[in-house]
């Protein structure tokens, strides 16, 4: 039987105010994350997935607002909580590893003060006690001579190094939520493949749930148990990830896939998606792909299509993939 959701989103709208119109960054997307286990949140650069996770912490600032919706943590709503509490609870219920660990770390500060500092302010231990468990987590984390590290400014250690310190500080309060945007973003194969590894131990150790948010669709295909597909601020594919890899329903997901080369298939020529991403000012209610959708047909200019079950846990955005399953049921 599945467990109760560690974090359930239910319709999370944010919006940036600028003097050309609204830009609708997010628009209305629900999900849920149980413990231990991975969603994967993919989509083109644009499509939402970064807003998507600063709003679940409450880090979106002027133009930006967080519309409506609900970000529940364990049961209580996170978009309700004052600054104060939400300092709070970040770090220690919900953490964040940021696509660009140079310029997510403090520069003027070595990488021990700011585990150590991290873990005092949530935790009343003494500072002796945080510099330990800072050690233990730059082992745990597969960096060597930790002791050394401690001391090291952050432009003193390598892109897989930094990516390191980052997971570690983030883990340092065993959060109940990990979101993990582009961690192997700018990694070298074989850095990419640690990171992971690295990921996977420490997620079945502390058992944490963790949304990896990625334009790397076998890092998701390795990594996930659920995949939220998004295109223009909404998602329009959800479900178990060997669910949708191997019968995807919406168009944009199939062209996606299709993008990925396949080690079995060498003379294989790569299929692009025709057209561009929509802007996400001012933009209409109804599917965005539908300018850059193959099987488009009349009705799909109607208003946007609702996410739809197709199967058992797998949901569609797309009203020609919904008929399509619904033939497809049909008795003979």
């Amino acid at each position: 039987m599945p467990g109760e959701p560690v974090l359930a989103v239910d319709g999370l709208e944010t919006i940036f105010l600028t003097r050309h119109g609204v830009v609708k960054a997010v628009n209305g997307i629900s999900f849920a994350l149980e413990a231990g286990k991975t969603l994967g949140l993919v989509g083109e650069s644009g499509c939402g997935k970064t807003v998507t996770s600063l709003s679940l912490l409450g880090l979106i600032e002027p133009p930006g607002k967080i519309l409506s919706g609900e970000v529940r943590l364990n049961g209580y709503n996170l978009l309700s909580l004052s600054q104060k509490q939400l300092r709070q609870v970040r770090g220690k219920e919900i953490s964040l590893v940021f696509q660009n660990p140079m310029t997510s770390l403090n520069p003027v500060l070595t990488v021990g003060t700011q585990i150590i500092e991290t873990i005092i302010s949530h935790e009343r231990v003494s500072r002796a006690e945080a510099r330990q468990r800072a050690l233990d987590l730059l082992t745990r984390v597969g960096l060597p001579y930790p002791e050394k590290l401690m001391k090291c400014y952050p432009f003193q250690l390598s892109g897989g190094m930094r990516q390191r310190a980052m997971i570690a500080m983030a883990l340092a309060l065993h959060p109940k939520v990990l979101i993990a945007d582009e961690p192997t973003t700018a990694l070298d194969v074989t850095v990419q493949a640690q990171i992971l590894t690295e990921l996977r131990r420490l997620q079945t150790e502390f058992n944490t749930a963790i949304i990896l948010i990625t334009h790397d669709l076998g890092v998701v295909a390795e990594m996930a148990d659920e995949v939220a597909v998004m295109y223009a601020g909404s998602i329009v594919e959800y479900g178990g990830v060997i669910e949708v890899f191997e019968n995807p329903g919406h168009p944009y997901t199939r062209a996606l896939l299709r993008s990925v080369p396949h080690l079995d298939r060498k003379c294989e020529t790569l299929e692009h998606i025709q057209g561009q991403p929509p802007s996400l000012l001012n933009i209409p209610d109804r599917c965005a792909f539908l300018p850059r959708c193959p099987v488009a047909v009349g009705e799909c200019s109607g208003p946007r299509p609702p996410l739809e079950a197709v199967a058992s846990k797998h949901m569609v955005a797309c009203y020609q993939a919904c008929k399509v399953r619904a033939r497809e049921l049909q008795p003979a």
